[in-house]
């Protein structure tokens, strides 16, 4: 499955894990149709399609806005185009940038 999403991403495609999902599962199906009765089979391909239908959309909404800002700290241009909590967001890691920068280490 890793395999088929990274293999999209080298082409540039656009990346579908629900598809990506489906299509190893019709593979592994197409290998051995009787797998599809086995226990580990069903629960792989749920749990994958769990992370992959649930945790990806809420990241996306959640964290990924912020790590995409977290990206060019040095550039204070970007900070106008953004929308203002994500302007906060890089002033404060510009922020604790200094600081950390300023503190000696002690080993």
């Amino acid at each position: 499955m890793v395999t088929l999403y990274l293999l999209g991403r080298l082409v540039y495609r656009d990346r579908s894990p629900l598809n990506t999902i489906g299509f190893a599962a019709l593979c592994l199906l197409a290998v051995s149709p009787r797998s599809l009765f086995d226990a580990s089979l069903q629960m792989t391909l749920l749990a994958v399609a769990a992370i992959a239908g649930i945790a990806t959309p809420i990241l996306q909404n959640s964290i990924h806005p912020y790590l995409l800002a977290s990206r060019e700290l040095n550039l204070t241009a970007i900070d106008v185009k953004l929308p203002a909590k994500q302007a906060q967001f890089r002033e404060t890691m510009r922020i604790f940038v200094a600081v950390f920068e300023s503190t000696p280490c002690i080993a």
